[in-house]
């Protein structure tokens, strides 16, 4: 993560945030990412979910949802995830390039 800092901004959905700080006592990642986030190097960012509620229709975590929405809110976004279904969902959403 902090090598990907020297070439792009990282942006992550508030839940993820939140997941972060709570794992940071167990992972060390978790705790890294904790530490850029207090730093203002990953940036958390308020993200409102589709009203169509499409992505309720499948078995997502929150914080794959709002991944996902704040992948479709920004313009030339990579999101990044080790969530097999969060994939196929981006995949048939056309958000895998």
């Amino acid at each position: 993560m902090e090598h990907m800092l020297r070439f792009c901004e990282v942006f992550i959905p508030d839940a993820v945030g939140v997941e972060t700080c709570i794992a940071s006592e167990k992972y060390p990642d978790a705790t890294v990412a904790e530490r850029m986030i207090r730093k203002g190097e990953i940036r958390v960012q308020c993200v409102e979910l589709p009203v169509d509620g499409v992505l309720d229709r499948y078995k997502l975590g929150k914080g794959e949802k709002e991944a996902i929405a704040l992948g479709i809110e920004k313009d030339e976004a990579y999101v990044v995830t080790d969530d097999r279904l969060a994939y196929v969902v981006m995949w048939k959403g056309s958000l895998v390039r």
